[in-house]
């Protein structure tokens, strides 16, 4: 084994610089919308990114020997992506050793696959010619792995030691610790590339259910022509199976709306009544999601899951 002297190793850039040459190289990216030919663009951009990212350990970077999909061939062939592929998974290796035990790192390991699977779906299905032609689709993978290289790397708001992801994980643990659980437990998520200005964003939507002894409190978000819409439910396990009782909505989702002292028109408002049942799933849910926020403090879902029984 050959030793690096420690002189020669190259100075890591400071997470200011980083975030410095970061965005000037993808204002380079950009100007080839603005009179800049993409090829120049894209060439100044990938040079920036390389720069940037020259120092990042891959970590599991892709084999470019065995590179197979159109998203592999892509990274593969272009030095940008290359390098912003490399940050990326060098940014989820340092996430993973961060993680505080088996779950956490679990859950970080699904929610990785998860973008990539999404990402190979939704971006490696795009028509090139309806997104302006194969340079500019480079663009948007590019833009794409940045963006999901910036996640994996956030600090939580009020723990700058700690990774955002594993705080939301931390803060999902603390809830869950109030309620006993149960087989109707658990996340149902589902993430798109969705298009926005002239770029794409990457978002997670579906279902969470809390299960209290026989109270199973349920949100369920959906994304349609533009707009989130949020459906609740409040049912029951009887026999072993999840009853219906009662459904409000938020957004112009399903069901009436929901009760809502902070506006005026919701104050008086209603659950509704829901009918129904179903089993408990074959396959337990994630008990634990990293790309899930919970609104911990819901006055609704506290009154859901230790209150009096809501009644339609």
């Amino acid at each position: 084994m050959v030793r690096q002297d420690e002189g020669a190793r190259p100075k890591m850039m400071s997470s200011d610089q980083q975030h410095a040459v970061l965005g000037l190289a993808l204002r380079w990216l950009s100007r080839s919308r603005k009179g800049l030919s993409t090829g120049r663009a894209v060439s100044a951009g990938a040079v920036l990114l390389t720069a940037m990212f020259a120092t990042a350990t891959p970590a599991h970077a892709i084999d470019c020997r065995r590179a197979v999909g159109k998203i592999d061939r892509a990274i593969c062939s272009d030095q940008a992506l290359r390098s912003a592929d490399a940050a990326m998974t060098a940014a989820y290796a340092a996430i993973l050793k961060a993680a505080g035990d088996a779950e956490e790192r679990a859950a970080l390991v699904a929610s990785q696959r998860r973008w990539l699977a999404t990402r190979n779906k939704d971006l490696g299905n795009l028509d090139q010619d309806d997104v302006g032609g194969p340079a500019r689709w480079r663009e948007i993978l590019l833009s794409a792995t940045v963006d999901r290289m910036t996640a994996l790397r956030r600090r939580a708001p009020n723990s700058p030691r700690t990774f955002r992801l594993i705080a939301t994980l931390r803060d999902q643990r603390r809830f869950l610790a109030g309620l006993s659980g149960g087989p109707f437990a658990g996340f149902d998520t589902s993430c798109n590339f969705l298009p926005s200005g002239d770029h794409y964003v990457y978002a997670c939507f579906g279902r969470q259910r809390y299960q209290h002894k026989d109270r199973v409190c349920t949100t369920d978000q959906e994304w349609a022509s533009g707009s989130v819409s949020e459906a609740r439910f409040f049912d029951r396990v009887i026999n072993g199976k999840l009853q219906s009782v009662a459904t409000c909505s938020i957004g112009g989702g399903r069901g009436p709306a929901c009760p809502d002292p902070a506006v005026p028109a919701n104050r008086a408002a209603r659950w509704g009544a829901a009918s129904g049942s179903e089993s408990a799933p074959s396959s337990p849910l994630p008990q634990l999601d990293a790309d899930v926020d919970i609104d911990t403090g819901a006055e609704w879902l506290a009154a859901c899951l230790h209150g009096a029984a809501i009644r339609p």
